[in-house]
């Protein structure tokens, strides 16, 4: 069996077959692929045909990493499809975290960390006051979970469903699925993340060296990396974990030891104004020492072990009274044990930063900023057995050089497709001697800006979306009288907020694709923000995205420590290329490439920034190839858009 007798669909798109050829080849091979295509190119079912016939001739797993919920179902929905159309039993199931399958009623009500929620989980077993656990380990003993769904494949939302109605367990009934079933669709915490991954692969009872990991959407791969590296020290976190020692009448030794660190802050606090500055591990370590009682460092690492069984302790005690269990206490010794792990490695950034919540009060965190994903990636690239890397917006060079895939003995093979939309669906136009350089930030530039936006807005038949490089920008052109322009056009207007919330962002969201229905509408947003990425709007949900602005982030002293680490390790230059410009370029594409899901969609994409000319190699091929530079004059957009439309 190889990918013709998997492939359910009777024709090939264009290129479709030579790239399931390519990655087949590099999976027999044990090797790597990073494949570079636009949404529309049937990425996913290119890459279950590539390796669904090892999967199904070995005795090893698929395992197809997606970010959002709606991607996991789609993978689901393809092997369904195979199943169907070629008549094979591939078993699949998309799974979720604890917090979002667990459905006992204390878990659901607890607000904490992951770490939080698996603490409140496992009292639970272990005391067996989880009905739903406990059906799920008798069902285990006798053999009888369901043979339907264990040679099915099935989304993680119907498998909830279905426990739900069973009152079994849905999160360790995945878990014992997992065993069985040949494909495991989940988000990148469950390998990347290493205290996920351990529990992960020995609930599934697999290593690593017996998977196959397709990474789909994957161009923020190395940050999320660095994230998953990165620490936090929040001042609630102190504040907290202050009260519960001394409420606990802890040893004074405990007490001073998280107490120095608020005195720590506040001492720092005049020197700390609207941006991060950075602090020297070293150096405030010494000053713990100091103020802790302790002669070294490394008896202050003893100390920190001490309180951190201390926490897990008092934690265990308030789980059996039934309190609430989030251990600050542990929060804070991990990160001070993290900071000594680190104090003289050049990878990691340590700084303060101010932070302002709603209520304009002014809060500090202390940030330990991994900069270099490899430390992440090569836990996993290295012993798996092969990889597919997709996105329609990687840049392959950054991609490859900072996850360290040209350090493997194994060859990453780059798989690029060309656009598979025709001419006559995509229209890109780039907007010439305009730009928001801040030099260049008056109220002529945005007033001037406005009226381009307009005829956007007066030629695009329903909803158009519009990403601005900052928040600042947004602001100046709202300000500059772009809402009366949108009311003027007739159409509605819906302002992305950075503190909204995830369900009152989907509802304006929904409301705004419910307005193509009418008169049309106008998301206004930023680039890098979740709906410049994480959101899709094929058809009339969006006809045409702005970019305002080049999407450069202000420069911060993290941002410059990275630009010096990439610099020393990578060569010159190529620091500001992967930490500053590479970025910026990819939330460009990210946001252009909105409009543009399917083969039948048709959008227009306006870059409102001649800066975009310089580094159009960098832009995505699928519109930059026939991307028009017109002149910053009255109706030049207008006779573009009007004849497209």
């Amino acid at each position: 069996m190889d990918y013709k007798d998997i492939f359910p669909y009777e024709t090939y798109r264009k290129s479709q077959e030579e790239v399931i050829q390519s990655i087949y080849r590099a999976f027999q091979a044990q090797e790597h692929s990073l494949l570079i295509a636009p949404n529309g190119t049937g990425k996913t079912v290119c890459n279950l045909a590539a390796s669904l016939p090892i999967i199904m001739n070995t005795d090893m797993k698929l395992i197809y990493l997606c970010r959002t919920h709606s991607q996991n179902a789609r993978v689901i929905e393809e092997i369904t499809n195979i199943n169907t159309k070629v008549n094979v039993e591939i078993s699949a199931i998309s799974i979720r975290g604890r917090k979002e399958m667990c459905i006992h009623k204390i878990v659901q009500k607890i607000k904490g960390s992951p770490t939080d929620i698996m603490n409140i989980c496992s009292e639970l077993r272990k005391n067996k006051n989880c009905r739903y656990y406990n059906k799920v380990m008798k069902l285990k003993r006798e053999s009888k979970l369901s043979s339907v769904i264990m040679n099915s494949s099935i989304d993680a939302e119907e498998l909830i469903q279905i426990c739900i109605n069973n009152e079994i367990c849905p999160y360790f009934f995945a878990r014992f699925m997992m065993q069985a079933v040949q494909v495991i669709v989940c988000n990148y915490q469950w390998i990347f993340n290493p205290d996920i991954r351990k529990t992960f692969l020995a609930g599934a009872k697999i290593e690593l060296d017996k998977t196959i990991i397709i990474m789909d959407e994957c161009h923020n791969l190395p940050d999320m990396l660095a994230e998953i590296d990165s620490s936090r020290l929040t001042t609630y976190a102190l504040n907290q974990a202050s009260k519960e020692l001394r409420t606990n009448r802890a040893h004074i030794d405990y007490i001073r030891l998280v107490e120095t660190w608020i005195d720590l802050i506040n001492a720092l606090e005049p020197k700390v104004k609207n941006e991060e500055i950075a602090l020297n591990p070293i150096i405030i370590l010494n000053r713990l020492v100091k103020d802790v009682r302790v002669d070294s460092i490394d008896e202050l690492h003893d100390a920190i072990i001490d309180l951190k069984g201390y926490g897990e302790g008092l934690m265990h005690e308030k789980l059996s009274a039934g309190m609430n269990p989030i251990d600050f206490i542990g929060n804070v010794a991990q990160f001070m044990e993290k900071l000594v792990q680190i104090r003289d490695k050049d990878n990691y950034f340590f700084c303060i930063v101010p932070k302002i919540r709603k209520t304009g009060e002014k809060i500090f965190h202390l940030e330990i900023v991994a900069l270099d994903p490899r430390e992440i990636s090569k836990e996993v690239f290295i012993p798996c057995y092969a990889t597919c890397s997709c996105s329609g917006t990687l840049n392959a060079e950054i991609y490859i050089k900072l996850l360290g895939l040209d350090e493997l003995p194994r060859i990453t093979h780059v798989i690029e497709i060309d656009s598979p939309f025709p001419e006559n669906h995509v229209k890109a136009l780039l907007i010439d001697q305009l730009n928001t350089r801040y030099q260049n930030r008056s109220q002529k530039t945005f007033e001037d800006m406005n009226e381009l936006i307009s005829e956007v807005l007066f030629n695009t038949p329903k909803n158009v979306g519009i990403f601005c490089a900052s928040y600042g920008i947004l602001n100046a052109l709202v300000k500059s009288g772009l809402l009366d322009l949108i009311r003027f056009s007739n159409k509605e207007v819906f302002i992305e907020e950075s503190q909204k919330s995830a369900s009152d962002n989907a509802n304006m969201i929904h409301n705004f694709k419910s307005a193509a229905q009418r008169r049309g509408a106008v998301l206004l947003g930023v680039c890098g923000g979740r709906n410049s990425e994480g959101e899709d709007f094929p058809g009339d949900f969006m006809n045409a995205v702005v970019v305002v602005g080049f999407p450069f982030h202000k420069p911060t002293p993290r941002s410059d420590a990275k630009i010096k680490y990439y610099d020393e390790k990578f060569g010159s230059r190529k620091g500001w290329n992967y930490a500053y410009l590479g970025p910026a370029v990819k939330r460009a594409n990210q946001a252009a490439g909105r409009p543009i899901r399917r083969l039948e969609d048709k959008g227009a994409i306006i870059l409102m920034d001649n800066r975009f000319n310089q580094y159009r190699g960098l832009l995505s091929k699928w519109f930059a190839q026939n991307l028009i530079v017109v002149p910053n004059k009255p109706n030049k957009i207008a006779e573009q858009l009007s004849s497209f439309f």
